[in-house]
């Protein structure tokens, strides 16, 4: 079963398609389907815009006339392959309803919030780990294609956002893996045989196939970062709609450290809907960030982080 789904706007979503259906945010699907009610309602008051291309229901299928879903009757869930589609370019930010708001005070409750962030509770392949225990040795190396895209940026509540459409792919064990988005959390969510850092940065990325992967480069006190600081200029201090800066460009692969190792395991989203089957890539050795970059971005977020998760037998790979 194939949707196409848009808006989700507090999730710096934008719209995509991946069906042929169609779901508007704020709204999720309902368990229960029912008719429209006959009386007309009053529309919801956060406006949205409707797809251009007109569409008719197939036989047999209703849309609910709640006001706080809509629906597709009879289709209740998405398949993951295809959740993780609609993630895509905002993957790792998203209430699905703003009824079930996640934030980073309320970790532990994640799963409890939404049925669709079941897996934050249940799932046995959950991101961040404690990279300690290599079991395996990875023979093969990505090949980063990066180039230099405008600087879209945005504060979207949890984190600061850059997104780099067109901003180049990476080649791993034969596929090649689009780059969408880059994003920061303090402090670092993975370990280092127990060790912590002032400050992760997540490249995310998509596959043909809509299935996801995660490059995690970690950063230390030290040096002044030339590079960030293109990007620490424009920090949004309170959330904001996405600013194209002029005249900036951003390249993702001047954030990679030179000559390091990876860890690679199979992991999760690190935040709501915690959806697991991710490629992670972690990079070994830290790049420098000087104390006042760091402070800047504490300024902002004073800790959005998820906690270790369990590592349940899974096997680290290390190049």
């Amino acid at each position: 079963m194939r949707y196409r789904v848009l808006g989700f706007e507090e999730s710096g979503v934008r719209s995509q398609e991946i069906g042929d259906y169609f779901i508007y945010s704020p709204y999720t699907l309902h368990p229960t389907p029912h008719t429209l009610h006959p009386t007309p309602h009053t529309p919801h008051p956060t406006p949205y815009t409707l797809h251009p291309t007109p569409y008719t229901l197939p036989p047999g299928k209703t849309f609910s006339a709640n006001p706080n879903y809509l629906m597709i009757a009879g289709f209740n869930t998405m398949y993951r392959r295809e959740l993780l589609q609609f993630i895509g370019s905002h993957a790792l930010f998203g209430a699905i309803n703003p009824e079930f708001t996640w934030n980073y005070q309320n970790i532990d409750h994640w799963g409890e919030l939404s049925r669709n962030y079941c897996l934050c509770t249940t799932g046995k392949q959950q991101t961040p780990i404690d990279l300690s225990i290599v079991t395996e040795k990875e023979l093969y190396q990505p090949t980063f294609n990066y180039r230099p895209v405008p600087l879209k940026i945005r504060h979207n509540g949890r984190t600061i956002l850059v997104q780099t459409e067109k901003g180049g792919n990476m080649s791993f064990h034969g596929e090649n893996w689009d780059l969408l988005q880059f994003h920061f959390h303090h402090p670092s969510e993975h370990q280092i045989k127990g060790q912590s850092f002032p400050l992760e940065i997540h490249l995310v990325h998509r596959n043909g196939k809509g299935n996801l992967a995660v490059v995690g480069i970690l950063a230390e006190i030290g040096a002044f970062n030339p590079y960030l600081q293109t990007i620490w200029a424009y920090l949004p201090q309170e959330p904001s709609p996405e600013m194209i800066i002029p005249d900036t460009w951003v390249n993702a692969g001047l954030l990679l450290p030179e000559n390091s190792g990876f860890y690679e395991y199979r992991g999760s989203l690190s935040t709501p809907p915690c959806s697991e089957d991710v490629l992670w890539l972690v990079w070994q050795n830290a790049i420098e960030i000087s104390p006042q970059q760091l402070q800047q971005l504490v300024a902002i977020f004073p800790s959005n982080a998820r906690n270790i998760q369990p590592l349940n037998g899974r096997s680290i790979l290390h190049s």
